[in-house]
Protein backbone atom coordinates (compact mmCIF):
# COMPACT_ATOMS: atom_id res chain seq x y z
CA UNK A 1 0.00 0.00 0.00
CA UNK A 2 1.29 3.45 -0.89
CA UNK A 3 1.86 6.12 1.77
CA UNK A 4 -1.20 8.00 0.45
CA UNK A 5 -3.27 4.80 0.66
CA UNK A 6 -2.15 4.21 4.25
CA UNK A 7 -3.07 7.77 5.11
CA UNK A 8 -6.53 7.37 3.55
CA UNK A 9 -7.04 4.07 5.39
CA UNK A 10 -6.05 5.67 8.71
CA UNK A 11 -8.40 8.61 8.09
CA UNK A 12 -11.27 6.25 7.27
CA UNK A 13 -10.68 4.18 10.42
CA UNK A 14 -10.53 7.36 12.52
CA UNK A 15 -13.82 8.55 11.04
CA UNK A 16 -15.49 5.22 11.83
CA UNK A 17 -14.15 5.31 15.40
CA UNK A 18 -15.35 8.88 15.96
CA UNK A 19 -18.79 8.04 14.56
CA UNK A 20 -19.06 5.03 16.89
CA UNK A 21 -18.13 7.18 19.87
CA UNK A 22 -20.65 9.85 18.88
CA UNK A 23 -23.41 7.20 18.63
CA UNK A 24 -22.50 5.91 22.11
CA UNK A 25 -23.97 9.07 23.63
CA UNK A 26 -22.59 11.71 25.92
CA UNK A 27 -22.48 12.55 29.61
CA UNK A 28 -25.40 14.87 30.39
CA UNK A 29 -27.56 16.04 33.28
CA UNK A 30 -30.42 13.59 33.83
CA UNK A 31 -33.54 13.84 35.99
CA UNK A 32 -34.31 11.70 38.99
CA UNK A 33 -36.99 9.06 38.43
CA UNK A 34 -39.80 8.31 40.89
CA UNK A 35 -39.57 8.61 44.64
CA UNK A 36 -36.60 8.74 46.99
CA UNK A 37 -36.40 5.85 49.46
CA UNK A 38 -35.01 5.89 53.00
CA UNK A 39 -35.43 3.81 56.14
CA UNK A 40 -36.84 6.86 57.97
CA UNK A 41 -36.66 10.64 58.10
CA UNK A 42 -33.92 10.13 60.71
CA UNK A 43 -31.74 8.38 58.09
CA UNK A 44 -28.77 10.08 56.45
CA UNK A 45 -28.97 8.04 53.25
CA UNK A 46 -31.30 8.17 50.21
CA UNK A 47 -31.80 5.71 47.35
CA UNK A 48 -33.17 7.24 44.16
CA UNK A 49 -33.83 6.09 40.60
CA UNK A 50 -32.14 7.96 37.74
CA UNK A 51 -33.51 8.32 34.21
CA UNK A 52 -30.57 6.63 32.49
CA UNK A 53 -29.79 3.02 31.58
CA UNK A 54 -26.38 1.60 32.55
CA UNK A 55 -25.09 5.17 32.34
CA UNK A 56 -22.76 5.13 35.36
CA UNK A 57 -24.48 8.11 37.04
CA UNK A 58 -22.56 10.52 39.25
CA UNK A 59 -24.16 13.15 41.44
CA UNK A 60 -23.56 16.21 43.59
CA UNK A 61 -25.51 17.08 46.72
CA UNK A 62 -26.25 20.52 48.04
CA UNK A 63 -27.67 20.44 51.57
CA UNK A 64 -29.32 23.32 53.42
CA UNK A 65 -31.56 23.44 56.48
CA UNK A 66 -34.63 23.31 54.18
CA UNK A 67 -33.58 21.25 51.13
CA UNK A 68 -31.46 18.43 49.78
CA UNK A 69 -30.78 19.20 46.12
CA UNK A 70 -29.41 16.42 43.92
CA UNK A 71 -27.79 17.03 40.51
CA UNK A 72 -27.11 13.87 38.47
CA UNK A 73 -25.04 13.36 35.32
CA UNK A 74 -24.97 10.12 33.37
CA UNK A 75 -23.97 8.71 30.01
CA UNK A 76 -26.94 8.89 27.70
CA UNK A 77 -26.84 6.13 25.09
CA UNK A 78 -27.44 6.97 21.45
CA UNK A 79 -30.40 4.54 21.32
CA UNK A 80 -33.51 4.03 23.42
CA UNK A 81 -32.74 3.82 27.15
CA UNK A 82 -36.31 3.30 28.35
CA UNK A 83 -35.66 -0.38 29.10
CA UNK A 84 -33.99 0.16 32.49
CA UNK A 85 -33.11 2.70 35.16
CA UNK A 86 -29.98 3.40 37.13
CA UNK A 87 -30.02 4.24 40.83
CA UNK A 88 -27.86 6.22 43.21
CA UNK A 89 -27.30 6.04 46.94
CA UNK A 90 -26.68 9.47 48.43
CA UNK A 91 -25.01 9.72 51.84
CA UNK A 92 -26.07 12.93 53.59
CA UNK A 93 -24.19 15.08 56.10
CA UNK A 94 -27.29 15.25 58.32
CA UNK A 95 -30.47 13.16 58.67
CA UNK A 96 -33.24 13.97 56.18
CA UNK A 97 -35.56 15.37 58.83
CA UNK A 98 -38.20 17.74 57.46
CA UNK A 99 -36.11 18.81 54.47
CA UNK A 100 -37.46 18.63 50.92
CA UNK A 101 -35.61 16.62 48.28
CA UNK A 102 -35.20 18.54 45.02
CA UNK A 103 -34.13 17.32 41.58
CA UNK A 104 -31.81 20.04 40.27
CA UNK A 105 -32.42 19.06 36.62
CA UNK A 106 -36.23 19.28 36.69
CA UNK A 107 -36.58 21.66 39.65
CA UNK A 108 -39.27 19.32 41.03
CA UNK A 109 -39.61 18.18 44.63
CA UNK A 110 -39.15 14.41 44.95
CA UNK A 111 -41.47 12.45 47.24
CA UNK A 112 -39.76 10.59 50.08
CA UNK A 113 -40.99 7.06 50.86
CA UNK A 114 -39.80 5.56 54.14
CA UNK A 115 -39.96 2.00 55.45
CA UNK A 116 -42.83 3.01 57.75
CA UNK A 117 -44.74 4.45 54.74
CA UNK A 118 -44.26 1.17 52.90
CA UNK A 119 -45.48 -0.79 55.96
CA UNK A 120 -48.58 1.40 56.18
CA UNK A 121 -49.25 0.85 52.46
CA UNK A 122 -48.88 -2.92 52.95
CA UNK A 123 -51.34 -2.86 55.85
CA UNK A 124 -53.80 -0.83 53.78
CA UNK A 125 -53.60 -3.37 50.95
CA UNK A 126 -54.21 -6.24 53.39
CA UNK A 127 -57.19 -4.36 54.86
CA UNK A 128 -58.57 -3.70 51.34
CA UNK A 129 -58.18 -7.38 50.45
CA UNK A 130 -60.01 -8.37 53.63
CA UNK A 131 -62.86 -5.95 52.88
CA UNK A 132 -63.10 -7.29 49.31
CA UNK A 133 -63.26 -10.85 50.66
CA UNK A 134 -66.03 -9.94 53.09
CA UNK A 135 -67.97 -7.92 50.52
CA UNK A 136 -67.61 -10.75 48.03
CA UNK A 137 -69.52 -13.32 50.12
CA UNK A 138 -72.16 -15.12 48.06
CA UNK A 139 -75.28 -16.63 49.53
CA UNK A 140 -77.83 -18.80 47.73
CA UNK A 141 -81.39 -18.49 49.00
CA UNK A 142 -82.54 -22.13 49.46
CA UNK A 143 -86.20 -21.45 48.76
CA UNK A 144 -85.75 -19.51 45.53
CA UNK A 145 -82.21 -20.40 44.37
CA UNK A 146 -81.47 -16.69 43.96
CA UNK A 147 -77.82 -15.75 44.38
CA UNK A 148 -77.34 -12.84 46.79
CA UNK A 149 -74.06 -11.03 47.31
CA UNK A 150 -73.29 -9.41 50.59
Amino acid sequence: MTPAGKWLMAAALAAVALTACADAGSRQPVPLFGEAFATSRNAAELNIGVASCNGDPTFELTETDQTITIAVESWIPGGDSADCLDSITAKLDQPIGDRSIVDEVSGQTVELVTDSDQSADSLARVADDFVLDVVGVVKVEPATGVVVTM
